[in-house]
C-alpha cells in the first residue's frame, strides 16, 4: 500500500480499542510531496541522504 500513497491522499484506517472494539474512518495522509514520501520510505531524511551518499560513492568507485 505505501508503494501507491500519494500525497494529501484519503486512506482508510482501521483502530482497535482495548477491548477489541474496532473504529474504521478517513484520515487524510500528511504527505505534501513526492520528496516527503521518499523520506519516509528511507526511515528519515539522514537516513535518505546517506543512502543516496552511498550509492554515488559506490558508483564514482565502479567507475575508477
Amino acid at each position: 500500500m505505501l508503494e501507491d500513497i500519494k500525497p494529501r491522499q484519503l486512506v482508510k484506517v482501521t483502530a482497535a480499542d482495548e477491548d477489541g472494539t474496532q473504529k474504521t474512518f478517513e484520515a487524510a495522509v500528511r504527505f505534501d510531496s513526492e520528496v516527503e514520501i521518499d523520506y519516509y520510505r528511507h526511515g528519515g531524511v539522514l537516513q535518505m541522504v546517506l543512502r543516496n551518499k552511498l550509492a554515488l560513492s559506490q558508483k564514482e568507485e565502479r567507475q575508477r
